[in-house]
């Protein structure tokens, strides 16, 4: 059995969020971004969803690159979960819904429930959308070296143009480093989905790192964004160089230094987002991800109508 509770009901129950963007802060910042927020749970109270309405189609997440379900254990069964996914179709259907989707993390963020899920979602009448290519990196295995010896060359060539690393909490070095990316996606067709001011208010409740590279004359010619989720997991949910950073390599020296820093900081994984577009992969992202290090794998979405 389902039941929908209030959200603070529901946080009781799960009080732990598997990543940031299913924290309850996040969650309230973003409400007003669809009609309705539901947050359903078995009635026994080891899994939930919290998912976003718009019009009559339902969709986890609704408002963040990551979604999926809240646990209170791994232990739960594949028939757990198939009898939770078509509880929720049941429900759904009760409220005259539709459609739902639902977008499962990265394997290194839920690696048991995932392989469990992945097949109750098919048991349940789901289907598996094109995915989605995403990449991570395990600070375990950061060395300082890399497979291509490019990338070596280019970082030391950085360091010789005088390129300094450094976390900024200045609002105007932010405000660049937030123009720089923003430009930069905007050159290559992506366009960024938060303005910079929604940016800072997401800060007030979640952390958030900005990152620079300046050159001799200090100007910002790279930078990231980094959300955090625990003391566990980084999501570099933007990066990018400028024109005038890319002569001087300034991205594989940032890369190398976020790599350093969070190794040293305790950090295990690195969420560093898609690399594929409506499931079509972009060949030079992923091999600039793979070139420093990461590891490509699928993210997956299942839908099914209602």
């Amino acid at each position: 059995m389902i039941e929908e509770l209030t959200i603070e009901q529901y946080y009781t129950i799960f009080p732990r969020a598997p990543h940031c963007f299913l924290e309850r802060s996040f969650i309230e910042l973003n409400t007003h971004k669809v009609d309705r927020v539901i947050f359903l749970a078995a009635t026994t109270s080891h899994i939930g969803l919290v998912a976003g309405i718009t019009h009559d189609a339902v969709k986890s997440p609704f408002s963040a690159p990551l979604g999926g379900f809240h646990i209170n254990h791994d232990l739960l069964t594949p028939e757990d979960i198939t009898h939770f996914l078509n509880d929720i179709k049941t429900y759904l259907q009760n409220l005259c819904m539709k459609s739902i989707s639902i977008t499962v993390p990265p394997e290194f963020l839920a690696p048991t429930m995932n392989g469990k899920s992945i097949i109750s979602f098919l048991q349940s009448g789901f289907s598996l959308e094109i995915p989605e290519i995403c990449n991570s990196f395990d600070f375990k295995r950061y060395t300082g070296l890399y497979e291509s010896r490019f990338i070596g060359k280019n970082i030391r060539h950085a360091q010789r143009e005088g390129l300094l690393f450094a976390e900024t909490t200045d609002y105007h070095e932010m405000r660049d480093c937030y123009t720089i990316i923003a430009e930069n996606r905007v050159h290559r067709g992506r366009a960024i989905h938060i303005s910079f001011e929604d940016l800072l208010q997401t800060a007030k409740i979640l952390p958030i790192r900005f990152f620079k590279i300046t050159d001799p004359s200090l100007e910002i010619v790279a930078a990231a964004i980094i959300y955090y989720s625990g003391n566990r997991f980084i999501h570099v949910v933007f990066w990018a160089d400028s024109e005038k950073g890319r002569p001087l390599r300034a991205m594989n020296f940032l890369v190398d230094n976020l790599w350093q820093l969070h190794q040293d900081e305790g950090f295990d994984y690195a969420d560093i987002g898609t690399s594929s577009l409506d499931g079509i992969p972009n060949a030079g992202v992923i091999h600039f991800k793979e070139s420093h290090g990461c590891t490509t794998s699928p993210r997956f979405s299942f839908t099914t109508t209602l």
